[in-house]
């Protein structure tokens, strides 16, 4: 028996809530009988296997008059209906094949079954149903003097931050992703060196000259034998770019048939700078791209360039760019982020699918190590509410005002007037020091000894002035403010 997408939802008789939490099931059962009073709740425990038997969710069923359950379950209950008297399927499924009586009866003897459609077929007797208050334990009696003062239990410590416990690398972040393009491992240079003798051969001739350099040359004099050999080498990097050519048109074809197969066969159009020298024996043949990602890492393995032609450079990028925009149409950013960043360089579409995916301590590490930019990195942790770690990045990016009015709104207050205080150091503007003194130190003092440095002589004297008798003003100083207007006007000077 098997589970099929129903052409029709079936009506709702009863919930299937996939948590092990009491609590929650209790919560549920109390929106229940707000919703319908008088109705009766009855939970069946799912187990988690036959040899676990540790609760994984609860079906609710209810008995009694009352509103459609559809509107009295909360969202995360999923509905079931009955496929067949006392067997539960979700909504929109149904069992095939179909079944007569006997059938019914034969395969689903218990009081209730639950068809899952990854746990299988579960069956429950009526002892096994809960009531709610079967879920709830007495307190215990205290045998202590319940009058007598007794100290209360210790405040709690603020949280100050959350950090991860185990650091990923950049290659492990989205090795994921590329799993789901290729499946086989690839070969030790990226891209595979030409299958058979004939093609090893032109492989290694091919890249002759670059190993021997003008010392095999030199050795051979500039007579017929080094003429030879000249001309054979020749015919053989020509050859190898021909069947280069002849692939990468391949690769080109397959984009018409099957995306996701030529994403497995992909060579990327970035990223050789990265790698450490050039690989022994050139290649012909293009590689399963199940990649390691080392094009994340500060420095990866020997690489074999290929040179492209311009046209088909602008090809390939245009048939990976439709790739990655319809594996982000899809919901797929990860996927989408391995195409930017692998196979395009694109770091900063890469970073954005990650963003947009929810992930944002992977896209903020793209910021810091691929595109050298902490402040962004610091931007995008902030956006995913990660405060503390986008305060560690801002006062790194030397912004430490902005890194302590996150610390502010943490509860901090400590570390953020100690960002501040620096973030003074860098200011030289007395109209930007007065500011931050008195909005964020809340000193209007040294605020007030700010601004009167600004005049008269400075090139901002007279926004300096209004603003000095603007805080002046607000801190009700009018005395103090007259006394020093009176002795400016006899020594303007």
């Amino acid at each position: 028996l098997k589970l099929h997408v129903a052409s029709t939802p079936l009506p709702v008789r009863a919930g299937w809530l996939p948590v092990a939490d009491a609590a929650a099931w209790l919560h549920e059962a109390e929106r229940i009988e707000d919703a319908a009073p008088g109705a009766v709740v009855r939970f069946y425990p799912l187990a988690a296997t036959s040899q676990d038997q540790t609760a994984t969710g609860v079906i609710i069923t209810v008995r009694g008059e009352g509103p459609p359950l559809d509107t009295i379950f909360s969202p995360p209950v999923q509905r079931l209906g009955e496929a067949f008297p006392g067997v539960l399927v979700p909504v929109e499924a149904a069992v095939h094949p179909a079944l007569t009586t006997p059938e019914q009866q034969r395969f689903f003897p218990w009081a209730l079954q639950f068809f899952h459609p990854s746990l299988g077929l579960t069956g429950f007797e009526e002892r096994d149903a809960l009531l709610p208050w079967q879920l709830l334990n007495l307190p215990g009696v205290e045998r202590e003097k319940w009058f007598a003062a007794v100290p209360g239990p210790a405040a709690v410590l603020p949280l100050q931050q959350v950090t991860l416990v185990q650091e990923t690398s950049l290659e492990d972040l989205l090795a994921g992703e590329a799993e789901d393009i290729g499946s086989r491992q690839p070969d030790q240079n990226s891209l595979a060196a030409g299958a058979g003798p004939l093609g090893k051969a032109g492989a290694y001739a091919a890249g002759m000259l670059g190993a021997l350099g003008a010392g095999l040359m030199g050795a051979l004099g500039n007579g017929r034998a080094a003429a030879a050999m000249e001309r054979w080498s020749r015919r053989q990097q020509e050859d190898l770019q021909d069947r280069r050519k002849k692939e990468l048109n391949k690769l080109l074809d397959r984009f018409d048939k099957d995306v996701l197969d030529a994403l497995r066969h992909a060579i990327p159009l970035s990223g050789a700078e990265s790698r450490r020298g050039q690989a022994e024996a050139p290649g012909w043949k293009l590689g399963m791209r199940n990649p390691e990602l080392t094009s994340f890492s500060h420095g990866g393995g020997a690489v074999d360039v290929w040179i492209i032609a311009s046209d088909t450079r602008l090809k390939l990028e245009k048939r990976y760019r439709e790739a990655a925009a319809r594996e982000a149409a899809a919901g797929q950013y990860g996927r989408a982020a391995y195409i930017y960043g692998e196979l395009l360089g694109d770091w900063n579409h890469a970073a954005g699918m990650l963003e947009k995916g929810g992930r944002p301590r992977e896209a903020a590490r793209i910021y810091m190590e691929r595109l050298r930019s902490g402040a962004r990195a610091a931007q995008c942790l902030e956006k995913a509410g990660l405060l503390a770690e986008a305060a560690v990045l801002y006062e790194a990016a030397g912004q430490p005002e902005k890194a302590g009015d996150l610390l502010a709104a943490l509860g901090q207050d400590t570390a953020a007037r100690a960002q501040w205080e620096a973030a003074l150091l860098q200011l030289s503007n007395p109209l930007e020091k007065a500011r931050l003194l008195e909005t964020k130190l809340q000193d209007p003092d040294r605020a007030l000894t700010a601004l009167r440095s600004g005049w008269p002589g400075s090139g901002q004297a007279l926004p300096c002035f209004e603003a000095w008798t603007a805080l002046m003003g607000r801190l009700g100083r009018h005395e103090s403010m007259a006394a020093c207007l009176d002795q400016l006007e006899k020594h303007p000077g």
